[in-house]
């Protein structure tokens, strides 16, 4: 039988995942020529990419830390692909920008095409990224590294990440992961997390759950 190991990017990345599927719908359903109906999905764009830029910082800084004192190619290359995802970030900010000064209609329109495609392919490269970090990141990890030492790395990465951020992460993971996957990760929050900072993550599962799923989630992971 496989040893289970703790996979540090599964919470983080399915959020990630979430959100990029439902962002990219979003710029599909919304007409981007027209101000009032294009300023929700580019203000969500905007929240994509910061999430995205601080995850990779905290990725170098703590996982990659990591990984670089056992493989230094491996680590090079991932950095070298964040620094792509970087690339692929500011394509999209230029587009929004010139979105946001576009004075008219058609002008927003040639813009908006801009950025659905940039959107697509910052979408694309993240996605196949992300399926690459689980396949060979954690194979350097677990031959290396305890679960224990592995949740600190995830901690850490957890305290670098501003509180507002943290929050709007919590939100799309919630909407993303399975019942399991949320039973275990509010009874191991609730232990390693201030009591105002966990009741805020219990308010957005709340708020996020049907009444029957939370009443499950919440009596299997003993939160009143």
């Amino acid at each position: 039988m496989r040893e289970y190991r703790y996979n540090v990017f599964t919470l983080i990345h399915k959020g990630l995942r979430g959100l990029l599927y439902n962002t990219a719908m979003r710029i599909q359903q919304s007409d981007l020529s027209r101000v009032e109906e294009g300023s929700a999905a580019i203000q969500q764009i905007e929240v994509v990419v910061l999430l995205f830029e601080k995850h990779a910082e905290n990725e170098d800084k703590f996982l990659l830390a990591a990984v670089v004192q056992h493989d230094t190619d491996i680590a090079s290359n991932f950095r070298s692909g964040h620094e792509h995802d970087l690339r692929l970030a500011e394509i999209l900010r230029t587009g929004i920008d010139a979105w946001k000064r576009a004075g008219d209609d058609g002008r927003r329109s040639a813009a908006a095409r801009n950025i659905f495609y940039a959107f697509n392919d910052f979408t694309a490269f993240n996605l196949s990224h992300m399926n690459k970090e689980e396949k060979l990141l954690n194979k350097i990890l677990w031959q290396h590294y305890r679960d224990d030492e592995i949740r600190l790395f995830e901690q850490a990465m957890t305290r670098n990440t501003p509180a507002d951020l943290l929050l709007v992460n919590a939100k799309w993971m919630i909407r993303s992961v399975n019942d399991r996957e949320l039973i275990e990760w509010l009874t191991d929050t609730r232990q390693r997390t201030s009591p105002d900072l966990f009741q805020a993550l219990v308010n957005i599962a709340k708020s996020e759950l049907s009444p029957k799923r939370w009443q499950f989630i919440a009596g299997n992971a003993g939160v009143g």
